[in-house]
């Protein structure tokens, strides 16, 4: 699988190690363009790219950078990325913590819908109700007891889908 991984902080770091070392095709950015993440895509076996890079030709997109970052991202991001891209949220409104306040999420609308309208495209949030040393340090293989799991929420087209976890894709 392609993936593109837009922030390498803790948790985008830690999935982006775990999908090289499971043998997924992983590009790596942030707002600092691909010299600043070069070091550490050499050390994890990703291929360093700007924010186009990450997400052209990838078959999933994990945003894995602080709630708001998501209305400063470039405008045409997603425009030539396939119909089909999954993109995966991990952040969390934080407001009064470290995120200013938003008034449509203050007055009701969803993070997710607030996120989806400003990039253009529909998302799923997983990865945002668990911490990046759980994923690093404490997965177990599959048939293992007490395994860890996360849930994934998406709302695509109007229609609640449900999708199965797949241990193969390497968490």
């Amino acid at each position: 699988m392609k993936i593109g991984v837009i922030g390498i902080g803790e948790m985008g770091g830690t999935l982006a190690r775990r999908w090289c070392e499971k043998g997924h095709t992983v590009r790596v950015a942030n707002s600092r363009g691909p010299s600043a993440v070069t070091p550490f895509a050499d050390a994890i076996g990703a291929e360093a790219a700007d924010v186009y890079g990450a997400v052209g030709g990838s078959d999933v997109v994990l945003l894995a950078m602080a709630f708001p970052v998501a209305a400063t991202l470039p405008r045409d991001l997603f425009s030539q990325a396939r119909d089909d891209l999954v993109i995966v949220d991990t952040s969390n409104y934080y407001p009064d913590m470290h995120d200013a306040r938003i008034s449509e999420i203050d007055d009701g609308m969803p993070e997710s819908v607030w996120t989806s309208r400003q990039l253009g495209r529909p998302i799923f949030k997983a990865f945002n109700s668990i911490m990046f040393y759980a994923l690093s340090e404490l997965g177990k293989p599959e048939g293992s007891s007490n395994r860890l799991a996360i849930p994934v929420a998406a709302i695509i087209l109007g229609k609640i889908r449900r999708y199965e976890p797949r241990n193969r894709h390497g968490i």
